[in-house]
């Protein structure tokens, strides 16, 4: 009888690679009915889960300094709230569209700003609030459980000036002044990033946008899950991003990955599942395909037990149980995933192979030909240390490494 868990988790965890495979593939099988060849609207689905409930929500674009071009949301208060200038619920946007070139301080009309929105920043009349998402992830994951639930909404209704990022290659972030991530041409370049880059090139633009845009020069970061990585190696590597922190808060911060007891993932880490995507030409990892996640949100109201067994197994679960509303699940499942590349899970994998288990690492190029991108020159300078050493923090925390 001892044999018969085993033998159910080894299925799910099966069932669970199917399922991240099918979706990595999901793109290029999608159906050709007239309701799914229409391109997504990113505003859109934020729009439909914040709009309803009467806050305003704006659009922000900025483009880091290699070319990817981050969609950030900025979630205001209601207007009941909020009876000041209305500055602060119409900032100026900018648009455009994958392969299109954006240059700096272009603004070009966009359905969701007013006409004769002003460009200049406020004048920090909130303190502001910077939500970064997990991995695979996004902007949706602090607003899908609506008012009173969500973290988003919670903020704002205390008084905060709320912006929520997407890094580079999720579904709100999926365009490049130069490189079209769809593009055989292309997609090997777009899609040669991990985390690091969200360290070094997402973060600091995006940071640095809100700043310069609400007049804020410091503002709390709270990261979730990858979010809690990226902003500790910030703090870590980016002074200037270090400097416009005033309190950082980590919610399943990850630093150390080697316990790390996902099945599935742990399993792809071990046999190095990236030089299966890699021969099959595969870059992205994930990617959000809304009829296939359409099917398993229905999916998840019918047998809601087994969804919560793939989360679980994916994600781990509080041994105690009752951590998880099954109400939630077809909603959570609605959005995800949001898409990342192979390299950035290659990098975890990288992590949770680690001999250091005290050791928070670049990604690893190697030595194989090939490697010598501009992407790997970007972030493997000659004489640089391969790991993020931790500066000095005013924090009061403590946390266990969860993923």
């Amino acid at each position: 009888m001892a044999a018969i868990p085993k033998c159910t988790c080894f299925f799910i965890m099966l069932v669970a690679l199917g399922i991240n495979g099918f979706v990595i593939l999901g793109r290029r099988g999608q159906p050709n009915s007239n309701a799914n060849t229409q391109p997504e609207d990113p505003y859109r689905v934020m729009a439909d889960l914040v709009l309803p409930h009467g806050y305003p929500l704006t659009e922000h674009f900025v483009v880091t300094t290699d070319g990817y071009i981050l969609r950030l949301f900025r979630l205001g208060p209601k207007p009941s709230q909020h009876s000041s200038s209305s500055s602060a619920s119409t900032p100026a946007i900018t648009s455009s569209s994958p392969g299109q070139s954006q240059q700096s301080g272009e603004q070009p009309p966009h359905p969701h700003l007013l006409p004769g929105a002003a460009a200049t920043a406020d004048v920090c009349s909130r303190p502001v609030v910077f939500l970064q998402h997990p991995l695979m992830g996004s902007s949706v994951d602090y607003v899908v459980l609506g008012p009173g639930r969500s973290l988003g909404f919670m903020l704002v209704d205390a008084g905060y000036d709320v912006w929520l990022t997407n890094v580079r290659g999720n579904r709100f972030s999926r365009n490049h002044t130069r490189l079209d991530p769809d593009s055989p041409a292309d997609v090997a370049a777009f899609w040669a990033f991990s985390w690091d880059q969200h360290v070094a090139l997402d973060l600091p633009a995006a940071v640095e946008r809100v700043a310069a845009h609400t007049g804020c020069q410091r503002m709390m970061f709270v990261g979730y899950s990858q979010g809690t990585t990226i902003g500790l190696a910030a703090l870590a590597t980016q002074p200037r991003v270090a400097s416009r922190v005033a309190a950082a808060v980590l919610l399943a911060p990850v630093a150390f990955v080697t316990h790390m007891n996902s099945a599935p993932f742990r399993l792809m880490a071990l046999v190095r599942v990236e030089k299966l995507f890699n021969w099959l030409g595969l870059h992205e990892y994930a990617a959000h395909v809304p009829w296939f996640a359409d099917k398993a949100a229905r999916f998840c109201t019918r047998c809601p037990r087994l969804c919560a067994a793939y989360l679980f197994l994916l994600c781990g679960a509080n041994p105690r149980g009752g951590n998880l509303d099954p109400g939630v699940v077809p909603a959570i499942m609605h959005y995800l995933p949001s898409g990342t590349s192979v390299q950035n899970m290659a990098h975890w994998g990288q992590l949770v192979r680690s001999a250091n288990r005290t050791r928070l690492s670049y990604y690893d190029y190697g030595t194989e030909c090939g490697n010598e991108t501009a992407a790997g020159a970007l972030t493997t300078p000659a004489g640089r240390e391969t790991r993020y050493t931790a500066q000095p923090l005013d924090a009061c925390f403590r946390f266990r490494t969860h993923h």
